[in-house]
């Protein structure tokens, strides 16, 4: 099994550093192993399209892609970082964004630096994620807000002083605006990018890439289960499960 996902790893890696090639310097030999990578998993017309679209994407966007979608069973050379939630230490007040729970990420040099995002409701997002992901293995589909409405409230309100009224609006505003009396997408959206702009902020000049640890709005983190823990009160986090 080590030897298989080494293999996955390698391949991953390639299809990585084809793309950087193709980007800097494209050549038509490169472009036509591109696309052979690609059927490998899609349809011809898909591939050509998906070829296009990784000429134009950042390295962070075209690694999360190649194991997102690609080599799913390989993991990172760069996953050396843990996730560690603690409750919060007694002689720290929960004020702001801080509540019951903070979140930390701790570096292959074990300097820890605790994550804050704009605001509460980005703060519970990330927590559902982890906890999520710390349940499961593998490739998993991304979290459904919709679908985990009632868990997601019962999660904010565990984390924060709010009522459960409160809690409930909040994650309405995050599936839902009313604009001319017509419901549109809420947004879930912007806090992602609120979470993924912040990742990518704490692991700059770190060896690891951010994106195992970050969603999108149509996949979950893919850093494996045992490189997130839950410590201390923390650990009741862990009685929530999500669909």
């Amino acid at each position: 099994m080590e030897q298989f996902e080494k293999e996955l790893q390698n391949r991953a890696e390639a299809f990585v550093a084809l793309v950087a090639q193709e980007q800097q310097h494209p050549t038509h030999k490169q472009e036509l192993a591109l696309k052979t990578f690609l059927e490998a998993s899609y349809s011809r017309d898909a591939s050509e399209a998906i070829v296009f679209l990784l000429r134009y994407a950042d390295k962070y966007v075209v690694r999360q892609f190649t194991y997102n979608y690609l080599y799913s069973g390989a993991l990172p050379d760069g996953v050396k970082t843990d996730i560690i939630v603690r409750s919060i230490p007694k002689e720290m007040k929960m004020r702001g964004n801080i509540g019951r729970f903070l979140v930390y990420t701790r570096f292959p040099d074990g300097t820890e630096v605790r994550l804050k995002f704009t605001n509460k409701s980005a703060s519970v997002y990330y927590l559902m994620h982890l906890i999520d992901r710390h349940h499961k293995n593998g490739k998993i589909s991304p979290l459904s807000l919709r679908k985990n409405r009632s868990l997601f409230v019962a999660l904010y309100c565990m984390v924060y002083d709010i009522s459960h009224s409160k809690a409930d609006e909040k994650c309405e505003r995050l599936l839902f605006r009313r604009e001319g009396g017509h419901l549109r997408a809420g947004r879930e959206n912007e806090i992602i990018f609120d979470i993924r702009s912040h990742l990518k902020s704490v692991f700059q000049g770190q060896t690891d890439s951010f994106a195992p640890y970050a969603m999108t709005a149509r996949s979950h983190l893919t850093v494996p289960s045992e490189h997130i823990h839950f410590f201390g009160d923390a650990e009741a986090l862990l009685e929530f499960h999500f669909k």
